[in-house]
C-alpha cells in the first residue's frame, strides 16, 4: 500500500497515527490542532511536521510570555506613574494655578503617559494570548523499569467509535508490535 500512495500521482487524504507510515507515504500533514480551534497544514512530511509543530509552540510560549511581561509593566506604570510625580501633595482637580507653568505641563505630560499606558492595557486584556497547555508527558517508573515489572496494563478501553482496546500489557523492555 505505501508503495501505491507513493506512486499515485495524485492527493490522498491519509488518517494516521502510525509515524513510520506517515513518514513514508506523506508530503504535507494536516493537524486539527484543537487548542488554536483551526486546520494546521505542515509541509515536509512527518519530520517537517514534527519541526514546524515544535517551533510553532516555541513561538506561542514566547508570545505568552511578553504579553504577561508587558500587561504586568503597563500595570504597574498606570497604577505608581501618577502618585510619584508630587509626592505628599494632594491632587487638586482643576486648579492647575498652584503648580506653577511649568509643573502644569509635566502633571499633563505624566496624566497624557498614564492614560496611553491605561489604553495599551485595555487593549492586550481585550485580546489576551492563552498559556499554552502543558505538553503530555509520559515517564517509566525507575524501579519497575530495573525489575522488569509491568510498565501499562489496560482492559477494556474505549474511545467511541474510534477505539477499542480489550487488553494490553507492556513491560519493562519490551515494545509493541509495528501494525504492519
Amino acid at each position: 500500500m505505501e508503495d501505491a500512495l507513493r506512486a499515485h500521482p495524485g492527493t490522498v487524504l491519509v488518517i494516521s497515527h502510525h509515524r513510520v507510515f506517515l513518514e513514508w507515504v506523506a508530503t504535507a500533514i494536516l493537524e486539527v490542532d484543537a487548542d488554536r480551534r483551526a486546520l494546521v497544514r505542515y509541509g515536509g512530511g512527518y519530520p517537517g511536521f514534527v519541526a514546524e509543530r515544535a517551533a510553532a509552540r516555541q513561538r506561542w510560549e514566547e508570545a505568552y510570555e511578553q504579553w504577561c511581561a508587558d500587561t504586568a509593566e503597563l500595570s504597574e506604570f498606570a497604577a505608581t506613574t501618577a502618585p510619584r510625580v508630587a509626592p505628599g501633595r494632594a491632587r487638586k482637580d482643576g486648579n492647575k494655578m498652584p503648580y506653577g507653568r511649568d509643573k502644569g505641563r509635566v502633571q499633563a505630560s505624566v496624566s497624557s503617559r498614564v492614560r496611553n499606558a491605561q489604553e495599551r492595557l485595555r487593549r492586550l486584556q481585550a485580546d489576551p494570548v492563552p498559556r499554552p497547555p502543558d505538553v503530555l508527558q509520559f515517564a517509566a517508573r525507575p524501579a519497575q523499569a530495573a525489575t522488569g515489572g509491568q510498565l501499562v496494563a489496560l482492559d477494556e478501553v474505549r474511545v467511541a467509535d474510534r477505539l477499542s482496546v480489550r487488553a494490553l500489557s507492556v513491560r519493562a523492555g519490551e515494545r509493541l508490535p509495528d501494525p504492519r
